[in-house]
């Protein structure tokens, strides 16, 4: 892919930088993102509840199959997070994308001339401060303010504490890439955040009933606490699949889902128990209080199973040990999805 040149698409000299923005570390960068967006307008919930809200737990995995390697994720696909949250929130939200350079860039400013943070999509890939290797066109920011005059954009990275200064011509670029697995193509996110939002137990019940109905009814196999199973079997037979090259790529491969960076270390499983439990103390949801306990202790599982992984390449650990911790994490996310569709039910009837 040629460099990409952002002095040619530079269109609006301006420097703004919104003073009264504040960002937390967060875990993962959709919903730290959409912790930072709302905070900026005056809500202060925590990023596990727009993971919760969101629907975000899942499960998928794609075998590898013709020589490409296996593929797996612990949470629900791209832009669904942010659509479910906003739409439980009352807040319109608009993706825009653009083949455009200069529209995304002028879009950009003109937001942040409205007091707007603006939060995007960028690849990790061209983000030099975070020296990965792999494209990823999904990786969420938000931009807090841009200097033209100093050439920089200030981005709010979940994975740093405050707010970054980067070069504008290093984001645009990152903005502007088209590699796989999801292209970028400036993709822009548009909040109208209404003046106020009311959190109501039955709207955060049915948002976790629907969640659920996902993990424990997926169409497909390979999907949802089913496809945990499927991925378990699957790894008994790896051995006799790969090479030993490929084995070790695919141990990395999956390493990288359950505990890799923005998954919270646990395939995003203490992220959702986190959700569970503020939504037990805060919304009057006594019930899921221990369902949140449940899948704290999942959380630890998933992050043993990660650690028998990253141990199989050395001969250290056996790959049959990390498929059987994942037969006893599905058997027990089973068992935690099925009290919390009665939990849902229970409350949809009582109210």
């Amino acid at each position: 892919m040629p460099r990409f040149n952002f002095w040619n698409v530079k269109s609006i000299a301006m420097k703004k930088i919104l003073e009264d923005f504040s960002h937390e570390k967060g875990l993962h960068c959709d919903t730290s993102s959409l912790r930072d967006v709302f905070a900026h307008a005056g809500y202060g919930f925590p990023e596990p509840f727009f993971f919760g809200i969101g629907e975000g737990i899942g499960f998928y995995y794609r075998d590898g199959k013709d020589g490409k390697p296996p593929v797996a994720s612990g949470r629900t696909g791209v832009l669904e997070i942010d659509q479910r949250a906003c739409r439980l929130l009352g807040c319109d939200l608009k993706i825009s994308t653009s083949a455009s350079p200069r529209r995304a860039q002028e879009t950009l400013a003109s937001m942040l001339a409205e007091g707007r943070p603006v939060m995007l999509h960028a690849d990790q890939y061209y983000l030099k401060y975070l020296r990965s290797s792999s494209h990823f066109g999904a990786y969420s920011l938000v931009v807090a303010g841009i200097d033209d005059e100093a050439g920089t954009a200030h981005i709010a990275d979940h994975m740093r504490d405050s707010l970054l200064e980067i070069p504008l011509a290093e984001l645009a670029e990152a903005r502007a890439s088209a590699h796989r697995p999801f292209p970028t193509r400036h993709r822009w996110f548009r909040f109208d955040i209404p003046s106020e939002i009311n959190i109501d137990g039955k709207l955060v019940m049915g948002a976790i009933g629907r969640n659920t109905m996902e993990m424990l009814n997926a169409p497909v196999r390979n999907c949802g606490v089913g496809g945990i199973y499927y991925l378990a079997n699957c790894m008994y037979r790896w051995e006799e699949k790969y090479s030993k090259k490929e084995l070790d790529d695919a141990c990395k491969i999956l390493y990288n889902a359950i505990a890799g960076p923005g998954t919270g270390g646990s395939c995003f499983r203490y992220l959702y128990a986190d959700f569970l439990s503020y939504a037990a103390k805060n919304l009057g949801l006594d019930s899921l209080a221990e369902t949140a306990d449940g899948y704290s202790r999942v959380g630890t599982m998933w992050s043993q199973a990660a650690k028998v992984l990253a141990e199989v390449p050395c001969g250290c650990s056996a790959l049959t040990e990390a498929a059987d911790i994942l037969q006893i994490i599905a058997a027990r996310e089973h068992e935690l999805q099925v009290s919390l569709m009665t939990a849902a039910n229970l409350c949809c009837r009582r109210r």
